[in-house]
């Protein structure tokens, strides 16, 4: 879990697969770093003690600021943040290497199954190959 202030971010594979979901968190952390800490930056500055429950919240400063990602109140400006974040990240970088690596695999098993069909001649496969080389 990572944690930065009040901000709190859980990667979870529900159990199948710890060591992956560590390895995200660490990504996640190192990608995200200077957001987390503007978004807790952010709640440390505008954000009371609720007298009936204890708990932190943010204080409107208008009509905009009462509704959650309304306007330019901290809670729009920490939902912008992390929203440009995670869309970043995981949209950028993470789509688009999950995107190489199973090109590449498709490829491998594509040409695998070209060499050892006989729906193509012997000669045209050697060419492609001495093409790729």
């Amino acid at each position: 879990m990572l944690r930065r202030g009040d901000v709190c971010i859980a990667v979870s594979t529900g159990g199948a697969a710890p060591g992956i979901a560590a390895g995200l968190r660490d990504r996640i952390e190192a990608a995200l770093a200077s957001e987390l800490d503007e978004a807790a930056a952010t709640i440390d500055e505008h954000a009371d003690v609720d007298e009936k429950t204890g708990r932190r919240r943010l204080r409107p400063r208008d009509s905009a600021a009462s509704s959650p990602g309304g306007g330019d109140s901290p809670t729009g400006q920490a939902v912008d943040v992390v929203f440009q974040s995670f869309n970043r990240y995981l949209g950028v970088g993470v789509g688009e290497h999950l995107g190489y690596a199973l090109t590449g695999v498709w490829s491998i098993f594509a040409g695998a199954a070209i060499i050892g069909s006989t729906a193509l001649p012997a000669w045209l496969i050697a060419v492609g190959i001495g093409l790729l080389v």
